[in-house]
């Protein structure tokens, strides 16, 4: 939420702050798609992580310059480690559950992947509010970090 914000107060115009989200969305779609079997072939769990270690970095990037090209670049960066991730998560879900749970498992993910989500919101607007600039961004990144330093030592190979 503090990004279209940051953009546009650094004089970008709405419409290609928007231009921006709608090519991060896209690609995160078209990501998941296309790397969907490459994943299954690699091994999640080097992935997993490498995904969630290029979102943390692209967080810490993106308030260093707020020039739409740039944000774009990252943006797209960021999405396509978050395909991977969702692609990665949701198939580790399926994978460890029965036929008949399946769609419990899933739709458990997707209930704690909405939760973090809002959390992540409500926890950035009130950073921004009591600590301004970059500071959200930052802590963001950095818990993505940590999540993605557990990630790659707690995931048995057996699991991925």
């Amino acid at each position: 939420m503090y990004l279209p914000v940051a953009l546009v107060r650094a004089g970008n115009r709405y419409e290609d702050v928007g231009y921006v989200f709608a090519v991060a969305a896209a690609i995160t779609g078209i990501g998941m798609l296309a790397l969907g079997g490459r994943i299954e072939r690699a091994g999640r769990k080097g992935l997993m992580s490498l995904s969630l270690g290029g979102m943390a970095a692209g967080l810490v990037l993106l308030p260093f310059s707020l020039r739409l090209a740039l944000i774009a670049v990252v943006a797209g960066l960021i999405s396509l480690g978050r395909s991977v991730g969702l692609t990665s998560a949701r198939s580790h879900a399926a994978d460890t559950s029965s036929a008949s749970d399946r769609a419990t498992a899933l739709g458990v993910y997707e209930l704690f992947f909405s939760a973090g989500k809002v959390a992540g919101a409500i926890v950035t607007g009130y950073l921004l509010d009591e600590l301004g600039g970059l500071t959200p961004l930052l802590i963001a990144a950095g818990v993505i970090a940590v999540w993605a330093a557990i990630a790659r030592r707690r995931t048995s190979p057996q699991s991925v």
